[in-house]
């Protein structure tokens, strides 16, 4: 979908404020930050707005780009594309024309050299007979379990497994599929070596494994009947007794996110309960980018039991938000219908300009994107494709002095677009007055002196891009952009999603960070706003998914920013 012109979007800004019959109400005063200027309405970056270059009004010529507040003019073999410089003769993410990326190839000519076997498509160079993206011919993508083998999407399972509709199953223990693809048990019986028959209930209490006993022998618990979902759980004796996974204690936030159902919401306020967000919820909303409003089901959000290997860490649901069409294993309802937007531009409140216009040190400047060091400096490109933001007003309680969310971040971009401007963003944004970043973003990286914005470029630089296949593991399906310290954790968390194996010699078709830790401060009392929002960029393709879970209020003040956390509760530097 090309991106809206901004007179369209100024025209849907009057017929918002006309629907709500704002006829005499006046507009709220702009503000700019320190490093931008007010021009006809809008703030701007003097130092790199091409038609307000150093100052208002001063537009550079059509082949001239802004740097530092001076017009300076492309060479006469370059094109200018996304407010710079590029020879599309030889650039290798704008090979031949904007925007045309040239992963894994040489740009000669502007055009995309690959060394066969690998074929040019759109992207870069691609081994049709092994990709999934591009499997037997440019565009053809495999979905779901399968991959790409001689050019073909196969549907193959591992040793054990058979191919049933399009999904792999075990007919030895398959309760849908037992015995054979279709045949299903009811609901009192389990599959026992592909024979339906009602599971077997050692300790007599009633409970089995399809009722959620875990305990059936005096090899897992000292009394096996006095252990089941009916029994209260004894708070002193060291043992799960209610079988809700929790010893001697009760859920975190318990019923906070009890009754909530997988897919969307018809209240945005069952995504902070999804998120775990109990206490201090004063009202919650869905919206673009550019802050206007969208039904709490309009797409790119969703509430999830499980997604592949990932389990909420607390209560019992993971908070989704995604952006493009990747619905099927994710189950979030089609986004691809959302319009680009700009970062520069406000329909609603919550909008994104403010983050968008602020800098943090060298992280990020004004009016530009953040940079990655060692990768790919921060570009001004605003446009954001199928954006989507949870936006939450908070009342911290009064003992409150911080709070943290934990989460993943997933990406299709990984791995051939590492190290390119197609840097998909997420970020976590809060208002709280207390000591957080000046650009109000948390979800930043920061270690070895550097600092990184939570995207697919962590996996160059830094240790926090953990699930995927090491270059051990997949030496054929590894890119050069990407850091020895990552994929360590390997890609068993990413089975059932779409960014996992399809088969055992496939590539993955994407990867995640580590678990990641993000924490901000409050002040006691205060009313402050902390939106979630994630949204494409470049183009609208090669999806990318933020999971948060875990929403916890804390007594003491830390550091403010994002961490990678270990298994075992430790952090990764």
């Amino acid at each position: 979908m090309l991106p809206l012109p901004r007179a369209l979007l100024a025209t849907l800004a009057v017929l918002v404020a006309t629907v709500a019959g704002c006829s005499s109400c006046t507009e709220e005063p702009v503000t700019c930050t320190d490093t931008q200027l007010l021009c006809e309405g809008r703030c701007i970056n003097p130092r790199v707005d091409r038609r307000n270059c150093g100052r208002c009004g001063v537009a550079c010529d059509a082949g001239a780009v802004c740097i530092a507040g001076a017009c300076q003019a492309c060479a006469d073999d370059e094109t200018i594309c996304f407010d710079r410089c590029a020879r599309l003769a030889t650039d290798q993410i704008n090979c031949g024309a904007c925007g045309e990326r040239c992963a894994g190839g040489t740009c000669t000519g502007g055009a995309c050299l690959c060394v066969p076997p690998a074929t040019a498509c759109s992207g870069g160079c691609f081994d049709l007979r092994t990709s999934s993206k591009h499997c037997g011919a440019c565009g053809t993508r495999c979905v779901g379990n399968q991959f790409c083998d001689g050019g073909v999407c196969e549907l193959a399972c591992e040793s054990g497994l058979s191919p049933c509709a399009d999904l792999c199953v075990d007919l030895r223990g398959d309760r849908m599929n037992c015995g054979a693809c279709g045949r299903a048990c009811t609901p009192t019986q389990s599959c026992d070596a592909g024979v339906c028959a009602a599971p077997p209930d050692p300790d007599g209490d009633g409970y089995t494994s399809l009722t959620n006993d875990c305990c059936e022998t005096v090899m897992t618990c000292p009394n096996p009947a006095q252990v089941n979902p009916g029994v209260p759980e004894n708070l002193v004796n060291g043992l799960d007794d209610d079988c809700d996974g929790y010893v001697d204690v009760m859920p975190p936030d318990a019923g906070c996110d009890d009754g909530l159902q997988p897919g969307s919401a018809g209240d945005a306020g069952d995504y902070a309960r999804a998120l775990d967000v109990c206490e201090g919820l004063v009202w919650a909303q869905v919206r673009r980018g550019d802050g206007l409003p969208l039904r709490p089901d309009a797409g790119g959000i969703g509430i999830h039991r499980a997604i592949g290997g990932l389990r909420p860490a607390t209560g019992r649901t993971l908070l989704a938000l995604g952006t493009g069409n990747a619905s099927g294993l994710l189950g979030l309802a089609p986004a691809s219908s959302r319009p680009p937007v700009s970062l520069n531009q406000c329909l609603g409140p919550g909008c994104l300009r403010d983050w968008f216009g602020a800098s943090n040190g060298s992280l990020k400047q004004a009016g530009r994107l953040p940079s990655s060091p060692g990768c790919y400096f921060g570009s001004a490109d605003d446009q954001a494709f199928d954006s989507i933001m949870l936006h939450l007003r908070l009342r911290a309680p009064a003992t409150a002095r911080g709070f943290r969310l934990l989460g993943r971040f997933y990406s299709l971009e990984y791995p051939e677009y590492v190290c390119t401007l197609f840097n998909d963003q997420s970020v976590v944004l809060t208002t709280s007055r207390a000591n957080n970043p000046s650009d109000l973003n948390l979800l930043t990286y920061t270690a070895r002196g550097a600092s990184w914005p939570i995207g697919i470029n962590v996996a160059s630089g830094t240790p926090l891009f953990q699930a995927c296949d090491t270059q051990a593991v997949s030496p054929r399906c590894w890119d050069t952009s990407v850091s020895a310290e990552s994929c360590k954790e390997g890609s068993a968390v990413l089975n059932g999603t779409i960014f996992g194996k399809a088969a055992p010699n496939a590539c993955l078709p994407g990867g995640a960070t580590a678990l990641l830790l993000t924490r901000g401060n409050v002040q006691p009392g205060e009313e402050f706003d902390l939106r979630i929002a994630i949204w494409d960029v470049g183009d609208p393709f090669f999806d990318s998914f933020l999971v948060v879970d875990s929403f916890q209020w804390l007594g003491a003040e830390g550091t403010p920013g994002t961490v990678g956390a270990k298994a075992d509760g430790g952090t990764i530097d």
